[in-house]
């Protein structure tokens, strides 16, 4: 599936649908570190254990608002500073073209 067009913020589309590139394949270490790779672009990527818990959600099928809503019940963040954290990640993981906007 070739992903969607990207919109210029995540945050904009609060209820759009992202999901995990379905060529991606990860494990997660003794550290709590997500390692991503993908297989399509032969590429390795590491995420700290709040990105991992991004990436689960997103393997899961979420929002951006979902994403926002289940990290400020799950850590001590208000939605304002995570707002800004998880637009930044999304957007790598979008130019990476780990991430899908359906």
């Amino acid at each position: 599936m070739a992903p969607a067009s990207r919109p210029r913020s995540f945050s904009a589309i609060p209820h759009r649908h992202l999901r995990a590139a379905l060529g991606a394949l990860c494990t997660v270490g003794a550290t709590g570190a997500t390692a991503i790779l993908d297989s399509t672009n032969a590429r390795f990527y590491t995420l700290n254990d709040v990105g991992g818990r991004v990436w689960s959600l997103l393997c899961e099928g979420t929002t951006f608002a979902g994403i926002i809503d289940q990290l400020a019940r799950e850590y001590e963040v208000s939605a304002q500073v995570l707002s800004v954290d998880v637009e930044n990640l999304l957007q790598q993981l979008a130019d990476a073209e780990l991430l899908h906007v359906e």
